[in-house]
Parts: C-alpha cells; sequence; structure tokens
C-alpha cells in the first residue's frame, strides 16, 4: 500500500469548503440587511434581529434571564442581538457548505428559516402581519436567488464536457466570485446605511436626547442613636427609639432596605 500525501487536490477542496461558507454567510447578511432596511420604512415592520430578540426574551426562563442580568448587566441587550447576528451567519455558512451537493436541503434551512422569522415578525399586535411576511418573503427570495447565481462551489458541478473550449460553458475564477461577493457587501451595507440614516425617523431619538437623567445621588448617613427624655409625673424616663433608614422606615435585622441603594440598583430598557 502506499501512502497518499496531501496534494493540491486537498486544497483545493478546503478552499471550496470556504468559498462555499462565505457564499452562504454572505446571503444571510443580505437577508438581514433586508429586514433592516424595512424595519426603517414603516413603524409596522420590524427587524429580523429585533423580532427573534423578543421571541428569546419571551421564552426564556426567568432564574435563566436573571443570570444573565448579573452576568451582563447592562451588555446584555447587544450580547443577545449579537448572537442572533452571529447565529443567522453561521447558519448561512451552514447553508453555502450544503448547497453544491444538497441543493434540496439548503433550499430547505432558508425555507425554514423564513417560516419562523414570518412567524417572528409578524407575532406583536404593533406590526402587520401581511407586511411582515411579505418582507421575509422578499428577504428570502434575495438569499436564495443570490446563493444560485453565486459563482464558485455552490453551483453544481457538470462532469467535464467533450470540448472544455465551449463558449456556452462558463466557469467560475477567482475574479467572478469577488465582484460577486463584492456586489453582494455593497447592497448589505447600502440597505443598512439608506435605512438607519435617511429612512428612520429621528423624532424618537432627537426626544431621547433632550431628556437628561439626573446622576446617581449617593448619600452617607451616619448611625446616630437619639436618646428622647420624658418628663412624667411619675419617675424620670429614658426612651430610645428604633433604627430607622434614610426614608424613615425601621429596619429589620438583614433584610433589604426599603429603598434599594444607588449602587445596587439595576436600571435598563427592557425594550429591544
Amino acid at each position: 500500500m502506499e501512502d497518499r500525501e496531501p496534494g493540491p487536490a486537498g486544497d483545493e477542496h478546503t478552499a471550496s469548503v470556504g468559498v462555499a461558507a462565505l457564499t452562504g454567510t454572505l446571503c444571510a447578511a443580505l437577508a438581514l440587511a433586508v429586514g433592516e432596511f424595512a424595519d426603517a420604512l414603516s413603524p409596522r415592520l420590524e427587524s429580523f434581529v429585533i423580532a427573534v430578540g423578543d421571541v428569546f426574551v419571551d421564552l426564556t426562563p426567568g432564574p435563566l434571564v436573571r443570570t444573565s442580568i448579573e452576568t451582563l448587566g447592562m451588555a446584555q441587550k447587544a450580547v443577545l442581538l449579537g448572537g442572533i447576528t452571529v447565529g443567522t451567519l453561521a447558519v448561512g455558512a451552514l447553508t453555502g457548505i450544503l448547497a453544491p451537493s444538497h441543493r434540496r436541503l439548503s433550499l430547505g434551512v432558508i425555507a425554514a428559516l423564513t417560516l419562523f422569522g414570518g412567524w417572528a415578525t409578524s407575532r406583536s399586535p404593533l406590526t402587520s402581519p401581511a407586511w411582515s411576511w411579505a418582507v421575509v418573503a422578499i428577504a428570502a427570495c434575495a438569499a436564495a436567488g443570490a446563493l444560485h447565481f453565486a459563482p464558485g462551489p455552490v453551483r453544481r458541478r457538470a462532469p467535464p464536457p467533450d470540448d472544455p473550449d465551449d463558449p456556452r460553458i462558463r466557469y467560475a475564477d477567482r475574479r467572478g466570485f469577488l465582484e460577486w461577493a463584492g456586489g453582494i457587501s455593497v447592497a448589505s451595507v447600502a440597505l443598512v446605511g439608506v435605512g438607519r440614516t435617511l429612512l428612520a425617523d429621528d423624532t424618537v431619538q432627537v426626544a431621547r436626547r433632550r431628556i437628561v437623567l439626573p446622576a446617581p445621588a449617593t448619600t452617607t448617613t451616619a448611625g446616630t442613636t437619639t436618646t428622647v427624655t420624658t418628663t412624667t409625673t411619675g419617675p424620670e424616663s429614658t426612651t430610645t427609639p428604633p433604627t430607622t433608614t434614610e426614608a424613615g422606615f425601621p429596619t429589620a435585622g438583614d433584610l433589604s432596605p426599603y429603598l434599594t441603594p444607588n449602587p445596587d440598583f439595576y436600571r435598563i430598557d427592557t425594550a429591544l
């Protein structure tokens, strides 16, 4: 038996898998960009990432939510939305890898994501179900179309032709893939950028900037004991009142105070 040494064929296969994963990632990014653009067009539409984040918030058990708050603090929302984005791009990469040899399975993954995205965006009472499903369908068609017409290993390979110089047969090259990837990237960035800068309603943002919350005040109250002397007809008596908090409520052992101290108070906007 002769040992097989890794050669150009193995390197070509590794490169093909990497290109396929990048292709699927860019297609998923295009679908997310369509959702971000639609979110900026109307308040009756919602971003795919925000909608899926709301699903996670509603279905996550309370103890797990409290643990995430204690661990992440104010970064909780950013981690959740970032994780959803990365997870979607990862599924897109897997779809791109499956596309060359499992075309139907890759289309099934896209269909499953479409159904889940449509349900997530249409479940809110503040959104329009019909328009939400329409936007999801457009995003799915954009991703599937980009994946279908992508050059490189994502296209199903045909058997070697008898005439390799036949002009009707087109081969994907590095330049063609870079042009396709650049076009998808520019389209995705443009959709997100236009939605965020030109079509977004800045009224809410301006109102938020006008509201200035006061800095939390930190007060230090020294523990004092007040002695009250009461004169009656009988002998003189001395009464010591119980220790009270700053708000005037009596303390009871190791129980937490009625008013939470500012350093221990957790304030965060629960809306994604």
